[in-house]
């Protein structure tokens, strides 16, 4: 009951100069078939920042930990994503991803997701699945940046398009592309296959993503150039998390 009313609250979220913040989703379980996201469903533009979702995700297309698509589809609008943070177990079929299920953006768009990690599981079988992005495509040139970011979740059930960080990806040679410091967690069973991007649509933007073992994921020394007024650490205890958490 109190999923529904979540998940229809903070269905659509579309302001160029707006901002959900301080926003923790607790529930036992957030449901829907396409767009579903622990704390949003589709994000047209603005700032989701110091908010997280601690839940179980279900659905079918664009699913994701925090939310399930950002569609940005006015020139020079802009989504920043900044200190956010999943801890989900999800179930999707197409693009499915630890904090983000789907995103696409249009030409002179912005897109920046920083100081944000994702922890879990993704089950069941699917298409685009990544710890942190299912699946990111561009119309034309774009400005997008991932920072100092990571993501421990573990999908279950690997394919061709899943991948450690992102699923698959389309993003074209012209955009504008920065991404410093971001890791995820490789941590496979003997025989187990899985990249750092699952697949890439040829003749476009290679992204690539730092792997790091379970034992680096824990020691301070990996992160180094991350900021401790926004992240905490228990050394060799824990994966980083965020001050606001405490």
């Amino acid at each position: 009951w109190w999923s529904a009313i979540i998940t229809s609250l903070l269905n659509v979220f579309n302001s160029d100069n707006g901002t959900i913040s301080n926003c923790i989703v607790t529930v036992d379980t957030v449901k829907g078939t396409s767009s579903v996201g622990g704390v949003v469903g589709i994000l047209y533009s603005g700032t989701l920042a110091k908010s997280g979702a601690k839940t179980h995700v279900t659905g079918k297309n664009s699913v994701g930990g925090v939310i399930g698509n950002i569609a940005i589809n006015s020139i020079q609008s802009a989504v920043y994503i900044q200190e956010v943070v999943a801890n989900v177990q999800i179930i999707g079929n197409n693009d499915v991803g630890g904090l983000i299920g789907n995103i696409e953006t249009i030409a002179n768009a912005k897109l920046e997701i920083a100081n944000s990690y994702s922890l879990g599981a993704i089950t069941g079988t699917h298409t685009n699945g990544g710890g942190l992005v299912g699946r990111i495509a561009t119309v034309g040139s774009a400005n997008i940046e991932f920072r100092d970011s990571y993501t421990a979740l573990d999908i279950l059930e690997k394919a061709i398009t899943s991948g450690g960080c992102i699923g698959y990806t389309d993003i074209a040679v012209t955009s504008t592309v920065i991404f410093s410091d971001c890791f995820w967690e490789k941590d496979l069973a003997p025989g187990e296959q899985l990249g750092d991007v699952g697949a890439r649509k040829q003749d476009t933007f290679m992204l690539s993503f730092d792997d790091k073992t379970y034992d680096e994921m824990r020691i301070r020394n990996t992160f180094a150039n991350w900021d401790l007024d926004i992240w905490g650490f228990s050394e060799r205890n824990t994966t980083p998390y965020l001050l606001w958490e405490i």
